[in-house]
């Protein structure tokens, strides 16, 4: 996505001011999720030494 928005740099000077705050939010908010996932992943890891491995895999539900 990002190299897509990238490409269209130098269009137009309006869109050019609006492609870089994008690209600026978007890195952020792919840096806040890969801490998060990193976070997350730490976590689960941790987790074995308390409650054994933990099963994720979705349960059918009979109303579902």
């Amino acid at each position: 996505m990002k190299e897509a928005y990238l490409k269209n740099l130098g269009l137009e000077r309006s869109l050019n001011q609006s492609i870089r705050f994008l690209d600026n939010d978007l890195s952020t908010y792919l840096s806040i999720t890969e801490q998060m996932c990193a976070s997350i992943d730490r976590i689960l890891s941790k987790s074995k030494f308390i409650v054994g491995e933990i099963d994720f895999t979705q349960e059918e539900h009979p109303n579902a």
